[in-house]
Parts: C-alpha cells; structure tokens; sequence
C-alpha cells in the first residue's frame, strides 16, 4: 500500500478501534494540517543560467491537489491530442516536460483571457492572494 492510501486509510482504522473518539481525533488532526499547510506555503523562484526558470514550494493539501488536478487536465489533453494526430515529436515529451507544458497553457490562457496575473483559478475555491488570505475558499474569478 502506498503512504496515500495509507493515509487515507487511516481514518477509516481508526473510526473502527475508537469509534467514539475517532471523528473528534479526525477533526483536530485535519485542523492542524490545514493550519500547518497555510503557515509552510512558499514558492521560490531561481535561474539555471540555461534559459529557465526554476522554483520548488508548497501549497496548502487542498489547494495543491486542485492546481495538480488542473495541471493533470491540461497534460492529458495535450498527450491525447498528440496521440489522435500522431504527432511524432509530442510523443517523446516525458511526464514532467508534459505537466511544465501544462502549466505554460495555463499559464497563456489565463493572460490571453485578460485574467489578472494574480488569478489563476478556474472557479468557486480556488485560493489566490487576491481573493483571500487565509487560503480558504474564494470568491469565483472572473469569467
């Protein structure tokens, strides 16, 4: 089992040794992992002197998981495109070279969109730092 499955699991082993106690436990252990992930969140830009950009950071859990949701949407789209076409050079792109694609759409859709840079949100939730500060749920973007 895998340490996600695992830790999904979790609560469900719990609900059935301490059944009394395992909702309560369970609450308090999501609040302090929603604090501890608004208080760790960072993203740190840098350069490789080769023409990129690099970062590396954390995200609050949910906030983390919708971006990578929406980054996967993109990524697949693309990789079944290419498929469908038989395009010969999209389908050497590894994993990784698809999801840095992904997130240059995203990326242009959003500018191209007349989005504010700051909103990169598709729609009710999504965390931004112009919608809230507190990492909890936002206002929908626009459009």
């Amino acid at each position: 089992m895998d340490s996600d499955r695992l830790a999904k699991a979790a609560p469900l082993v719990l609900a059935e040794v301490a059944a009394g106690r395992a909702a309560d436990t369970q609450e308090r252990r999501l609040q302090r992992q929603t604090e501890a992930g608004r208080r760790n969140r960072s993203l740190v830009f840098g350069r490789d002197h080769n023409g990129s950009v690099t970062f590396t950071g954390s995200l609050p859990l949910a906030v983390g998981e919708a971006w990578q949701a929406i980054l996967t949407s993109y990524s697949e789209t693309t990789r079944r495109n290419a498929h469908e076409t038989r395009d010969p050079l999209a389908v050497e792109l590894s994993p990784a070279q698809r999801t840095a694609d992904a997130l240059l759409a995203m990326t242009s859709t959003t500018r191209t969109a007349g989005r504010p840079l700051g909103w990169l949100g598709t729609g009710p939730g999504w965390w931004s730092p112009s919608t809230t500060t507190s990492c909890g749920p936002a206002r929908p973007g626009p459009g």
